[in-house]
Order: structure tokens, then C-alpha cells, then sequence
């Protein structure tokens, strides 16, 4: 058999000056195909870079450290969202109540009305997307420094205590029990021959609001809202332990002020131009007049207009001393002999001219009001401190660098509509 000749590659039939061109365009074949391979893989690492850029590497960045603990850009702007919400809802309940007001015939209900458009202004401030941003920003820094300071102290919040504010918060209560009087047939006494049911203490159930089942669906309510801007359950609980460590932090940091101060019970006569005070202290050391004829005489003259005013002050702290009088009328009743009228002296805080007749004073306990309010302050002046120590509070990044554009866009249509429907 004769052996079959193989088909001729396209190759062999070329002359030499074909075969060349050939090649040549095999070869740019070539080039546009891996081009076009390394176009694409470029293109796929560019986009994917983007993302990782977006999506992890943004959100991750440190807008600022607290104590060494960082503070995401992702977690500052779901805070954001979670303030404007809360914004949001403080102004749509004021609404809702001056509404209500605006329909009341009570004539009471003015000062109401004044006093809620007060509030409502004031959130209404803090509706905007720079004011969102920093009190997002500032809550977080103060919950970071309230969790490390209580930590520091050994202060710790357990998880019953944080089931039992969230179900306080809702108004469950759990049945305890509790002594009540009740009147139940059981004792009596004989009172003028009558047999009468004395009241006892035989312990009952402390009734709740809401049941469990309303408990139940409440929280679940609850964590629907703010699972809408990224938060869960777990975080709901940590923003209520945060809460009750800074409650237990306020308690410490109180606990340390002072809670008594020198306290005094004088005479005073106010003037409003010194020379008034010059004439009625010449009038004292005349014998002309008394101290109580005098606080009499003062506040007497009304025509053509008063002159001041004079009062008996019963025992008030140092510290109420200043701020009513100032630090002059403090030195006088710190220094000068008691039951004997001091000098004119003017007080550069409270205005006006002063004589003042000592009469007692002592170291006293606080009264409750003014206590809170020293502890109030002690616990400020700590966080403030805190605040302003830069190697503890490091601020990275702006936060209205960061301002997610939901938040701007739903900030925008806030004060927008403020501005269209101020509540009357």
C-alpha cells in the first residue's frame, strides 16, 4: 500500500516573505491577549482594593484612642445614627406635647408652652449633622473614660443588675414580696365593746405595669429599632451597663467631697449705689438707726424707686454665700465679730453695695439638695479633666470628616422642617 501523504501546515506553503508576516502577527496576537489578561487583573485589584478601602479599611481606621482603646470610624458612625435617632425622637414627642398644649384651655398650660418651645429649640440645635457628629463622638469618648475609671476604682456592674434596669425601663417588675397593709379579717380588736379589723402587714405581691409577655414583646421592639443602624441586644445591654458604671462612678467620686462647710445666719441690707450704703452706715454707727430699723427703712422706700433690700438670712453655706453675695460679703461674715454691723464693702460678682451684721456661724452638715449638687459637680470637674488630658484622649481624625451621608441628608430634611413648622 502506498502510504498516505500528511495534509501541508499552513507553514510550509508560505513563501519566506509570508511566513514572516505571519509570525509577526501571531506575535502582536500575543501581546493583545496578555494585555488584555493583565488590563483585567489590574482592573479586578483595583476594584477589590476599592472595596477593601471601603468596606475594611475605612471603617476600621482610629478616629481616636481612649486610654490606649481604640475608636473606630465604623462605630462613630453608627453612633451617629444612633444620636439622630434619639434627636429625631425627642423633638417628635415635644411636638406632640406643645400640640396637645396648643388645645388645652387651661390657662396654666402657657408656662408649659413656654417652657417645652424651650426645649424643643434647644434639640432642635442639636438636630444638625456637626452637632450629631460631635455629641457622637463625645458619648463615646465619656463612656470609654467612665468604663476605664471604674474599672481603675474596682466599680463593676453585674448582669442582674442589668436585666433588672432593662426591665425596670420598660416598667416590669418582678413579683416580690413585700409587706403591705391589707385589710384582711384577721386580727381584731375590741374597741368600745365592738369588735373592729385592724389593719396588717401580711406580705402580698408588688403589683407591675406590664406582664412578661408585654416585657417580652417591648424589648423585642426595642432591639427592632436600633438593629436598623447595626446595633443588637448585646449592645442594648452594654449601653445600660455603661449607664448604671457611671451612676456607680458618680456615687464614688461623690462620696469624696466634703459634706460639711462653714455655714452662716446674718443680717444683710443690699444697696444699689454705694452712696446710699456710705448714708445708711453713717445712720448705724450714729445710733440714728438699728440693723433690723434699717433692713425696715430700706425696704420701705419704694418712691420714686427702691433703694435696695434688706433681709434676715438663716444659716447658708460658704458656698451659697458666694454665689448669692459674692466674696466679699464672705469675708465679712468669715472675719468680722459677730452682732456687730461691718463696713460697706461692693460686691464685683453680685453687684451692689453690702453692709452685713454677722450673727452666727458654725461648721454644719450640707442639706441633701446642696450635697447632690457639690457631688454633681465633683463628678464634672473629674470628667472634664479627663476630657481635656490629651495623653489620654487622643484625637486622630475630625468627626465631621466622617459624617456618613444619611446622617447629613436626614439632619438636612430635620432642620428643614423646624424651620417650616416651628411648633406654637
Amino acid at each position: 500500500m502506498s502510504k498516505k501523504s500528511s495534509p501541508a501546515s499552513p507553514e510550509s506553503s508560505m513563501t519566506r516573505l509570508q511566513l514572516s508576516r505571519y509570525e509577526i502577527e501571531q506575535r502582536q496576537r500575543k501581546i493583545v491577549v496578555i494585555g488584555a489578561i493583565v488590563v483585567g487583573i489590574l482592573t479586578v485589584l483595583l476594584v477589590g482594593a476599592a472595596i477593601l478601602q471601603v468596606a475594611v479599611i475605612e471603617p476600621s481606621r482610629t478616629v481616636a484612642t481612649v486610654g490606649g482603646q481604640p475608636i473606630a470610624v465604623q462605630a462613630l458612625q453608627r453612633r451617629m445614627r444612633l444620636t439622630q435617632a434619639s434627636v429625631n425622637s425627642n423633638a417628635a414627642n415635644l411636638r406632640s406635647q406643645l400640640a396637645q398644649l396648643g388645645q388645652s384651655n387651661d390657662p396654666s398650660a402657657s408656662f408649659l408652652v413656654q417652657y417645652y418651645q424651650q426645649q424643643y429649640q434647644q434639640i432642635v440645635s442639636q438636630g444638625s449633622a456637626e452637632a450629631i457628629a460631635e455629641a457622637a463622638y463625645q458619648q463615646m469618648v465619656d463612656d470609654l473614660l467612665v468604663r476605664q475609671e471604674a474599672t481603675r476604682r474596682g466599680i463593676a456592674v453585674n448582669p442582674d443588675e442589668v436585666q433588672a434596669e432593662l426591665e425596670a425601663s420598660i416598667g416590669y417588675y418582678k413579683a416580690t414580696l413585700t409587706p403591705f397593709p391589707t385589710n384582711s379579717p384577721e386580727p381584731t380588736a375590741m374597741v368600745s365593746g365592738t369588735a373592729v379589723v385592724l389593719p396588717t402587714t401580711a406580705p402580698r405581691e408588688q403589683p407591675t405595669s406590664v406582664s412578661s409577655d408585654s416585657f417580652t414583646y417591648e424589648l423585642s421592639k426595642r432591639v427592632q429599632n436600633i438593629s436598623s443602624i447595626g446595633y443588637s441586644e448585646t449592645d442594648l445591654r452594654g449601653f445600660i451597663e455603661t449607664d448604671l458604671l457611671r451612676k456607680k462612678l458618680k456615687e464614688a467620686i461623690g462620696a469624696e467631697v466634703d459634706q460639711t462647710a462653714p455655714h452662716f445666719t446674718f443680717e444683710v441690707v443690699r444697696f444699689n449705689v454705694i452712696t446710699d450704703a456710705v448714708r445708711a452706715s453713717s445712720d448705724l454707727a450714729a445710733g440714728i438707726v438699728n440693723f433690723s430699723g434699717l433692713i425696715s427703712r430700706t425696704n420701705a422706700i419704694t418712691e420714686p424707686a427702691t433703694i435696695g433690700e434688706g433681709r434676715n438670712v438663716d444659716w447658708i453655706s460658704d458656698r451659697q454665700v458666694m454665689n448669692q453675695f459674692g466674696a466679699e460679703v464672705l469675708d465679712l461674715l468669715t472675719y468680722k465679730a459677730l452682732n456687730a454691723p461691718t463696713q460697706v464693702v461692693t460686691s464685683t460678682t453680685a453687684g451692689g453695695a453690702y453692709i452685713v451684721r454677722p450673727l452666727g456661724r458654725e461648721v454644719r452638715p450640707l442639706a441633701e439638695s446642696e450635697l447632690a449638687q457639690v457631688q454633681a459637680e465633683k463628678y464634672d470637674a473629674w470628667l472634664t479633666a479627663a476630657r481635656a488630658d490629651e495623653t489620654v484622649v487622643v484625637r486622630l481624625l475630625s468627626p465631621f470628616d466622617l459624617i456618613p451621608s444619611v446622617v447629613s441628608k436626614i439632619a438636612a430634611d430635620f432642620q428643614a422642617t423646624y424651620a417650616k413648622q416651628q411648633p406654637q
